[in-house]
């Protein structure tokens, strides 16, 4: 088993693959479907149907943006590996309690789903009952609308082809591992540059309103709690929180070692540096009572404003989906 690949202790790491599929809505009936000859005026439920929708559109929303929140919740922990997710062993009970919580919600929009579109068939044919057998034919069953509409959520050991980091079949999947640490820096930065933003021009915070650094950060990191680099990095936002007054108000000193270590966190290359350092015990950088509070001026313009804010999967609101869809022989696929 290969369990070590640039610093990172693969033992101590989670595979986790997340798809859900869900049958577009649509149906199709043409006049020759209906057995009318050519000149005849077939009903107008029909003309107007063309490919259209057979439910309202409520039902599908709902599971697409189920779709979209669990994402959503995958990302606040996990890194993007090979077309899922992978995080820290230490993670696995957040990813089961999310995965039994939308799952639920899955349940429960997929039968909404079905019985709208049970209802919209039955009433088609108590209308036009001479059609009764076309619109049976042509429009899909509930079995395989319900075979096409599910949702899955699996948890296992990373896993690569072989044992060897050389060899051919392993490439695309150490590539993308070598790629976690960027992507754990990348989205640190991210959220230290939209709190440095809430701060700018602030003389006091509510320690509250840190929610941002002492949990969406640190839950980051520990999404890499395998590898050896995000330990210095974690250990040093834990030395710089936990030594902030007890005070539901900061200000001052407290307020500019917060500032400093958030300029710390938003640019990669000081973290990069840093954590090397600590690791090799370079003692001439590891000084950290001054927290590079005025290290590098971030500009308005390089602020975040894109940033999604986190959801917890109990309480989350559903939104609109703004992810792409792809269509398959299946129905419509959200990856």
């Amino acid at each position: 088993m290969l369990i070590q690949i640039d610093g990172m202790n693969l033992e101590n790491a989670i595979e986790v693959h997340f798809k859900m599929s869900l049958w577009s809505g649509e149906g199709k009936i043409e006049a020759t479907d209906l057995g009318i000859k050519p000149g005849d005026v077939p009903p107008k439920e029909f003309t107007d149907m063309g490919r259209s929708k057979l439910i309202d559109k409520g039902a599908l929303t709902k599971l697409k943006s189920l779709r979209d929140v669990t994402h959503r919740e995958l990302r606040r922990f996990c890194e993007s590996h090979m077309g899922g997710y992978v995080t820290d062993k230490s993670n696995k009970d957040a990813v089961l309690r999310l995965r039994e919580a939308q799952h639920s919600k899955f349940e429960a929009y997929s039968e909404q789903l079905f019985g709208e579109f049970h209802e919209k068939v039955e009433s088609l044919i108590s209308k036009f009952p001479k059609y009764e057998k076309a619109i049976r034919a042509k429009l899909p069953s509930l079995d395989e609308i319900k075979a096409q509409t599910y949702f899955g959520l699996s948890v296992r050991h990373v896993a690569f082809f072989s044992d060897d980091e050389d060899a051919p079949e392993n490439r695309d999947a150490i590539e993308s591992a070598k790629g976690w640490v960027d992507q754990t820096y990348q989205a640190v930065n991210k959220l230290a540059r939209e709190r440095l933003k809430f701060l700018e021009g602030k003389k006091e915070c509510r320690v509250r309103s840190l929610d941002k650094i002492s949990v969406d950060i640190v839950v980051k990191l520990n999404s890499l709690g395998f590898a050896q680099q995000i330990t210095p990095i974690k250990e040093r936002v834990s030395s710089v929180m936990n030594n902030l007054s007890s005070n539901e108000t900061i200000a001052g000193k407290d307020l500019s070692a917060v500032i400093g270590l958030l300029h710390f966190l938003a640019d990669t290359p000081s973290m990069k540096t840093y954590s090397k350092a600590v690791q090799s015990g370079d003692v001439s950088v590891l000084d950290i009572s001054e927290p590079f509070e005025q290290e590098k001026e971030i500009e308005a313009s390089d602020l975040l404003t894109d940033c999604d804010e986190s959801i917890p999967a109990s309480d989350a609101q559903e939104q609109n989906p703004h992810r792409p869809a792809h269509v398959t022989s299946g129905g419509l696929w959200f990856n």
